[in-house]
């Protein structure tokens, strides 16, 4: 009897696509899968696993273990909310030693919400000395939420870098804690290395060491359209060019309501709360109001108390440092008073 060829086969196989084709194209396939799983999931996990939800603002993706963590950088879009504290000590063994891989990175980054739900993630070890944009997130989007989180960890990284982010190209921080420490290059900062979000009540106690330029407590870079509201950064600080115990330098952007009290040392432009105030180069003034810091200051040149310099565009009002035995002192700016208040 002649045989049969199968009826599952009968649609493939024809004069037209042969069973050689269908194994050429499942070859190629297979190629083009393990490709895309390798580029998004570059610490070796499956992409995609969560602990339930959809992804959607109603029903997010719920995160409960470090890998699923992780994992959020595969859909950057969604929306995420932890389960519970999230012990990431793991990450340490990612990525031969490299460790945790910053969600939202370079041309992905971040645009979605994640919600800490006053959760803590713990032990985050990021070891890149070489590469920018690193943190919990690389970058956060315009769009972008960030909130209700508490975030612990061992950050290492060269250009914009952050505890919780490298980069907040826009969006909105809010209750957000960073402790342990966060070293860099240039642009880096407990909280982000560069701001251009919406930040409220946010607070690093972290020790922030940058070897070039814009270090701060809480931001290394506050740039344009950014806003610091109620935060503050307590740990110690260390730079060399512009150098904040909460803001490096502020740039067309807001502080307000906020305070610094850790100590601070760096070589030009070295403030107590903020190392140079200065207004952007398409007339975006730059604003420090009822702030004060109380740490101890040390640097070569343009030091201060409490800002280190300010130029044309920038304005420091209702701002003082609390000097030993709880004294207020006013700044005062080396500028003209149409500068301070």
């Amino acid at each position: 009897m002649a045989s049969r060829t199968p009826r599952h086969w009968q649609f493939w196989v024809g004069p037209q696509c042969t069973v050689a084709d269908v194994l050429i194209g499942l070859g190629v396939a297979g190629v083009l899968l393990a490709v895309v799983f390798a580029l998004r999931s570059e610490h070796g996990q499956p992409p995609g696993a969560v602990s339930g939800g959809s992804g959607t603002p109603q029903d997010p993706y719920r995160i409960a273990t470090c890998v699923e963590l992780q994992n959020v950088g595969n859909f950057p879009e969604a929306a995420y909310v932890l389960l519970r504290d999230i012990d990431c000590a793991e990450s340490a063994e990612w990525n031969e030693g490299a460790g945790f891989f910053p969600l939202g990175f370079y041309d992905f980054g971040f645009s979605g919400s994640f919600d800490g739900a006053g959760h803590e993630i713990s032990h985050l070890l990021i070891r890149r000395p070489s590469t920018d944009y690193q943190g919990l997130f690389g970058k956060l989007n315009v769009g972008s939420e960030v909130r209700d989180l508490t975030l612990d960890g061992d950050i290492q990284g060269n250009e914009s870098v952050g505890g919780l982010v490298g980069w907040a190209v826009g969006g909105t921080i809010t209750n957000v804690t960073v402790h342990g420490s966060v070293r860099g290059r240039t642009g880096v900062g407990g909280v982000a290395g560069v701001n251009q979000a919406l930040m409220f009540n946010a607070h690093s106690t972290a020790l922030v060491e940058g070897t070039n330029k814009w270090t701060g407590g809480l931001v290394g870079w506050n740039y344009k359209r950014a806003v610091i509201d109620g935060s503050s950064a307590t740990g110690p600080v260390t730079g060399g060019e512009f150098v904040g115990g909460l803001v490096g330098v502020s740039h067309g952007a807001a502080i307000i309501k906020s305070y610094a009290s850790g100590n601070v040392q760096g070589d030009e432009g070295v403030g107590g709360l903020v190392g140079y105030v200065v207004g952007s180069d398409d007339g975006r003034s730059s604003t420090v109001a009822t702030c004060y810091a109380s740490g101890d200051v040390r640097g070569k040149k343009d030091v201060g108390d409490l800002v280190g310099k300010v130029d044309a565009g920038g304005t420091v009002m209702g701002s003082f440092t609390q000097q030993e035995g709880g004294k207020a002192v006013p700044f005062v700016s080396s500028l003209s008073t149409a500068n301070t208040q």
